[in-house]
């Protein structure tokens, strides 16, 4: 334990694996991604978690893996941009091949993720978020991380779950399909790291 969080660390074949629940929130988000970096040097930073469904394709179930992650705040009734990051090109790249090899059945889509502190709970504001970003989705920790790992030129990638539709319905949705959306990107992730620990580097 660092901090008041708990490191998992995990062998895979010769490369150290080291997993960290940093807990809602950009702040928490950006503060466990400091101390991952700070006290084990990773070359690569995935983030993997659940989230909630902006784009009217999105459905529950749904992975969505980030392009870019768009940080947005609302200020009297309007939606702002606070700024984005582009995640690592390379490990879009292999997120999307690894998805490619998943069950037809699971839907893995690339784009933007929307990430603010606020928990978005209303049709009206999901559809307007829609409207303003075109974001696939909306989660709390992915610009956080983000932006410290642009700090230290780490590489990144933030990957998302389906959980529930961003509505007046979250909280029924969220308990009933936290655990599988979580297990969806969890998967993609594992598969990820396999493909990771084979390369002898990536370039930033």
């Amino acid at each position: 334990m660092i901090d008041d969080l708990v490191f998992f660390l995990h062998r895979y074949e010769n490369t150290e694996v080291v997993v960290v629940k940093t807990g809602p929130g950009q702040e928490c988000g950006a503060k466990g991604t400091e101390l991952l970096i700070g006290h084990y040097g990773p070359q690569v930073i995935i983030n993997c978690g659940v989230a909630g469904a902006i784009a009217p394709p999105r459905q529950i179930g749904d992975v969505v893996i980030s392009d870019r992650v768009i940080t947005f705040s609302e200020a009297e009734g309007d939606w702002s941009n606070e700024g984005y990051s582009f995640a690592h090109p390379e490990l879009l790249l292999t997120a999307l091949q690894t998805a490619a090899g998943f069950h037809p059945k699971i839907n893995v889509t690339a784009g933007t993720i929307l990430s603010g502190n606020d928990v978005i709970c209303s049709l009206e504001k999901r559809e307007s978020l829609w409207v303003r970003f075109r974001g696939q989705c909306v989660e709390q920790e992915g610009a956080g991380i983000a932006k410290v790992c642009h700090a230290h030129k780490i590489p990144w990638i933030v990957i998302r779950g389906i959980s529930d539709h961003a509505d007046e319905h979250v909280q029924h949705e969220f308990k009933k399909n936290v655990e599988h959306a979580a297990h969806l990107s969890t998967l993609v992730t594992y598969e990820m790291i396999k493909i990771l620990v084979n390369r002898s580097s990536l370039s930033r």
